[in-house]
């Protein structure tokens, strides 16, 4: 488990208020779903642009992708 606060938990608001951070920011601060294993998929362009568009809030939304663990 992380300490770092999970990106997809944020609210809407947060979400668009954290994107400002850039992606080093992002990396640093905020922590993917345990689920996920898309290697650095908060890394802006590079990452899951789901999850960065804000449109992940459970794993439910991710259990077709292939970095979704069971």
């Amino acid at each position: 488990m992380t300490s770092k606060p999970y990106f997809h938990e944020l609210s809407q608001e947060q979400k668009q208020s954290a994107r400002n951070v850039g992606v080093e920011g992002l990396l640093e601060k905020y922590a993917q779903p345990d689920w996920c294993f898309y290697p650095e998929a908060l890394a802006g362009n590079l990452g899951c642009r789901s999850l960065i568009g804000g449109l992940i809030d459970s794993k439910e939304e991710c259990v077709g992708c292939e970095f979704c663990r069971e």
